[in-house]
């Protein structure tokens, strides 16, 4: 009996995703098939929507990581109060955005700084960052695409972005 290579991926993948939802609970904070790339970022903007009941999907998606945040960030929202917990997403979000030093200001900041950085590297790759992170981003792809090994700029943002330009282009090309 043959067996495609195809379905033994999708075997694994159906086991290691189950495998993770038994180990970190249906809803958490970090699921592990949502670690890198678009599918962290689809996670991190579920998490924003999610908690303000919103909807800001990005162009390109991960449709269970998406999901997977907009569960937790409406946990969140819900198991915390309020009135601070807003506040504290807010800043988070904001802090995450700019890649600020991240301070210990509870879940409700965590899960806004996961939000903001999702967003920033969101509008990387949507052309709607700053010129800085956008010359970054063009710039990881670029030298990927020419077979150059990566060469980080010094500016925290244009570095950020340069390096998920890098994996951006290095994932896409590994379709």
């Amino acid at each position: 009996m043959k067996v495609s290579m195809f379905l033994v991926v999708s075997c694994a993948l159906v086991f290691a995703s189950a495998a993770g939802a038994a180990y970190y609970g249906p809803v958490s904070g970090y699921q592990p098939i949502c670690g890198l790339g678009i599918s962290y970022d689809s996670y991190g903007r579920g998490i924003e929507d999610g908690f303000k009941s919103t909807l800001r999907r990005a162009k390109q998606l991960d449709e269970n990581c998406y999901d997977l945040g907009k569960q937790f960030g409406a946990k969140t929202r819900a198991e915390n109060n309020w009135s601070f917990c807003v506040s504290d997403f807010d800043h988070g979000m904001k802090d995450g955005y700019a890649l600020s030093s991240q301070s210990p200001d509870g879940e409700c900041y965590s899960q806004g700084y996961k939000a903001g950085e999702a967003a920033l590297d969101i509008d990387a790759r949507e052309g709607k960052a700053a010129p800085a992170c956008q010359q970054g981003y063009a710039d990881g792809v670029k030298a990927w695409n020419a077979g150059q090994p990566a060469s980080v700029p010094g500016d925290l943002i244009a570095a950020h972005c340069y390096q998920m330009g890098y994996f951006d282009a290095s994932a896409l090309s590994a379709r």
